[in-house]
């Protein structure tokens, strides 16, 4: 293996570059990032782990995942010499599907280059995102796999997206749905919902947290509803508002995105950090 990054590789999954982001600062119940880079696409994939034990099982998920939906099969991966990939799981893994998995020597970091810059640009990106919106960093998980989302629908020099790269497919369907995170948004309560008084209104306010590429709408966050936690595919969003702002608007021509499906809305657990924050910041 060469002293830098290399070459480019020559189509998706030729080779991914993988690394362990660790969190000491136990805001939330994760511990850990998992971040794997796609050589040949820049496609990044960010996966927050609540346990460092559980990364070898999350990168055989995602390996899985990417593999079936690119119907290609992964060549090599590139890491440190960390101990959550030297185990004997790990090495009967690669062994099996015929992987190369390539190593750095030990004080170069340059061969990894790809990750680690990644790293450092989705750093950059998730504090950006909690400053803008003056957010606690209990909601660190949730903006870092904001800005991976955002730079894998993000063009390239050349024009390209590393989503269009990776999957072959157009990221348009994905487009439609950027929105700001941590901006206001009103959110439609499903008549499901409307059992009493306190829920009868048509929709809630709540901060927008995120997005998934296997869902067709929004992740919100909001202490007045309940689940917290929740997605949903129709809402207004308030792009130049905050949290704060909520009792500025009252809720109108509450829309959805740019999709035909309508989809349920499902929760997502989190500790109860942020519902601690919200209720003593204006208690």
């Amino acid at each position: 293996m060469g002293q830098g990054s290399g070459e480019r590789a020559a189509g998706p999954l030729d080779l991914i570059h993988i690394d362990l982001i660790i969190d000491s600062s136990h805001v939330t119940e994760y511990t850990c990032i998992l971040v794997l880079v796609d050589d040949y696409s820049k496609y990044v994939h960010i996966q927050p782990l609540s346990r460092k034990g559980h990364t070898f099982v999350q990168l055989k998920r995602i390996v899985l995942f990417l593999e079936t939906q690119t119907n290609r099969t992964l060549k090599a991966i590139r890491s440190d010499q960390g101990t959550e990939w030297r185990s004997n799981e790990a090495l009967e893994w690669t062994l099996g599907k015929g992987i190369e998995w390539q190593t750095t020597v030990g004080y170069n970091s340059r061969q990894n280059g790809r990750v680690e810059q990644m790293n450092r640009s989705l750093g950059e990106k998730m504090r950006t995102l909690l400053i803008q919106r003056n957010l606690p960093k209990v909601f660190w998980p949730y903006a870092i796999r904001a800005a991976a989302f955002k730079m894998n629908l993000t063009p390239n020099v050349d024009g390209e997206f590393p989503y269009q790269l990776m999957f072959r497919t157009s990221p348009e369907r994905f487009i439609c749905l950027m929105r700001l995170f941590g901006c206001l948004a009103w959110v439609n309560v499903p008549k499901a919902k409307r059992h009493n008084k306190k829920l009868d209104q048509r929709a809630v306010p709540a901060i927008f947290i995120g997005y998934s590429l296997e869902r067709k709408g929004w992740l919100f966050y909001s202490p007045d509803y309940s689940p917290n936690i929740f997605w949903s595919n129709s809402a207004k969003f308030m792009e130049t508002q905050c949290w704060s702002d909520r009792t500025e608007w009252k809720p109108v021509n509450i829309q959805p995105p740019c999709h035909d499906s309508v989809m349920t809305p499902r929760v997502i657990i989190l500790d109860l950090t942020l519902t601690r924050h919200f209720t003593a910041k204006e208690s």
